[in-house]
Protein backbone atom coordinates (compact mmCIF):
# COMPACT_ATOMS: atom_id res chain seq x y z
CA UNK A 1 0.00 0.00 0.00
CA UNK A 2 2.66 2.04 0.71
CA UNK A 3 4.35 1.92 -2.55
CA UNK A 4 1.50 2.72 -4.12
CA UNK A 5 0.11 5.64 -2.20
CA UNK A 6 4.14 6.99 -3.25
CA UNK A 7 2.96 6.47 -6.93
CA UNK A 8 -0.29 7.86 -7.08
CA UNK A 9 1.13 11.33 -5.02
CA UNK A 10 3.65 11.21 -8.41
CA UNK A 11 0.77 10.83 -10.34
CA UNK A 12 1.99 14.53 -12.17
CA UNK A 13 5.41 13.04 -12.81
CA UNK A 14 3.86 10.07 -14.63
CA UNK A 15 1.66 12.61 -16.87
CA UNK A 16 4.43 14.40 -18.20
CA UNK A 17 7.00 11.04 -18.98
CA UNK A 18 4.17 9.64 -20.91
CA UNK A 19 4.24 12.77 -23.33
CA UNK A 20 7.82 11.38 -23.92
CA UNK A 21 11.37 12.05 -23.42
CA UNK A 22 11.85 15.01 -25.10
CA UNK A 23 8.92 17.08 -24.03
CA UNK A 24 9.74 15.81 -20.16
CA UNK A 25 13.51 17.36 -20.35
CA UNK A 26 12.00 20.19 -21.96
CA UNK A 27 9.27 20.56 -18.98
CA UNK A 28 12.31 20.30 -16.29
CA UNK A 29 11.80 16.89 -15.78
CA UNK A 30 15.35 14.65 -15.52
CA UNK A 31 13.69 11.72 -17.41
CA UNK A 32 16.61 9.64 -16.74
CA UNK A 33 16.03 9.71 -12.88
CA UNK A 34 12.17 9.60 -13.30
CA UNK A 35 11.98 6.79 -14.79
CA UNK A 36 14.61 4.71 -13.14
CA UNK A 37 12.31 5.54 -9.85
CA UNK A 38 9.03 4.82 -11.20
CA UNK A 39 10.52 1.39 -12.75
CA UNK A 40 12.52 0.53 -9.03
CA UNK A 41 8.62 1.22 -7.34
CA UNK A 42 7.00 -1.26 -10.68
CA UNK A 43 9.27 -3.73 -9.65
CA UNK A 44 8.70 -3.63 -6.21
CA UNK A 45 4.74 -3.75 -6.52
CA UNK A 46 5.36 -6.73 -9.03
CA UNK A 47 7.42 -8.48 -6.65
CA UNK A 48 5.04 -8.13 -3.59
CA UNK A 49 2.00 -9.02 -5.89
CA UNK A 50 3.53 -12.34 -7.75
CA UNK A 51 4.62 -13.35 -3.84
CA UNK A 52 0.79 -13.15 -2.72
CA UNK A 53 -0.98 -13.77 -5.46
CA UNK A 54 1.40 -15.76 -7.73
CA UNK A 55 2.37 -15.03 -11.32
CA UNK A 56 -0.84 -14.10 -14.02
CA UNK A 57 1.14 -12.69 -16.99
CA UNK A 58 -2.08 -10.86 -18.29
CA UNK A 59 -3.11 -9.48 -14.55
CA UNK A 60 -1.36 -6.19 -14.99
CA UNK A 61 -2.18 -5.42 -18.61
CA UNK A 62 -6.24 -6.33 -18.21
CA UNK A 63 -6.46 -4.15 -15.25
CA UNK A 64 -4.66 -1.33 -16.59
CA UNK A 65 -6.62 -1.83 -20.09
CA UNK A 66 -9.86 -1.93 -18.22
CA UNK A 67 -8.85 1.23 -16.34
CA UNK A 68 -8.20 3.14 -19.17
CA UNK A 69 -11.59 2.09 -21.00
CA UNK A 70 -13.89 3.08 -18.15
CA UNK A 71 -12.17 6.19 -17.44
CA UNK A 72 -12.38 7.20 -20.71
CA UNK A 73 -8.97 9.24 -19.57
CA UNK A 74 -5.01 9.23 -19.94
CA UNK A 75 -4.60 11.14 -16.31
CA UNK A 76 -2.77 9.36 -13.72
CA UNK A 77 -4.72 10.48 -10.81
CA UNK A 78 -7.89 8.86 -12.34
CA UNK A 79 -6.10 5.61 -14.35
CA UNK A 80 -4.21 4.36 -11.06
CA UNK A 81 -6.97 4.18 -8.57
CA UNK A 82 -9.15 2.89 -11.11
CA UNK A 83 -6.76 -0.08 -11.79
CA UNK A 84 -6.42 -0.71 -8.26
CA UNK A 85 -9.91 -0.96 -7.73
CA UNK A 86 -10.26 -3.10 -10.87
CA UNK A 87 -7.80 -5.51 -10.07
CA UNK A 88 -9.07 -5.65 -6.60
CA UNK A 89 -12.27 -6.77 -7.97
CA UNK A 90 -11.09 -9.25 -10.41
CA UNK A 91 -9.26 -10.79 -7.78
CA UNK A 92 -11.51 -10.94 -4.57
CA UNK A 93 -14.87 -11.12 -6.81
CA UNK A 94 -13.53 -14.33 -9.20
CA UNK A 95 -12.27 -16.10 -5.99
CA UNK A 96 -15.42 -15.66 -4.19
CA UNK A 97 -17.31 -16.87 -7.58
CA UNK A 98 -14.81 -19.47 -7.87
CA UNK A 99 -15.41 -20.62 -4.00
CA UNK A 100 -18.57 -19.92 -3.56
CA UNK A 101 -20.71 -19.86 -6.32
CA UNK A 102 -18.60 -23.00 -8.74
CA UNK A 103 -17.28 -25.22 -5.62
CA UNK A 104 -13.89 -24.59 -5.96
CA UNK A 105 -14.64 -25.58 -9.14
CA UNK A 106 -11.14 -23.93 -10.96
CA UNK A 107 -8.19 -21.61 -9.88
CA UNK A 108 -8.34 -18.08 -10.23
CA UNK A 109 -5.34 -17.86 -12.33
CA UNK A 110 -6.34 -19.63 -15.31
CA UNK A 111 -9.40 -17.62 -15.72
CA UNK A 112 -7.52 -14.36 -15.12
CA UNK A 113 -4.85 -15.78 -17.88
CA UNK A 114 -7.30 -16.85 -20.38
CA UNK A 115 -9.64 -13.47 -19.97
CA UNK A 116 -6.37 -11.31 -19.75
CA UNK A 117 -5.34 -13.34 -23.05
CA UNK A 118 -8.26 -12.85 -24.84
CA UNK A 119 -8.22 -9.02 -24.12
CA UNK A 120 -4.61 -8.85 -25.29
CA UNK A 121 -5.94 -10.27 -28.76
CA UNK A 122 -8.73 -8.74 -28.78
CA UNK A 123 -7.02 -5.19 -28.50
CA UNK A 124 -3.97 -6.26 -30.67
CA UNK A 125 -6.08 -7.75 -33.61
CA UNK A 126 -8.39 -4.20 -33.45
CA UNK A 127 -5.14 -2.34 -33.18
CA UNK A 128 -4.09 -3.80 -36.63
CA UNK A 129 -7.44 -3.60 -37.88
CA UNK A 130 -6.58 0.22 -38.14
Amino acid sequence: MLVGVLVWRRHRLLDVLSLGRDTAVNLGVDHTRAAVRILMAVSLLTAVSTALVGPMTFFGFMAATLAYQVTGRHEHRYVLPTAFLVGLCALVGGQFVLEHLLGHAGTLSVVVEFTGGALFLYFLLRKAAR
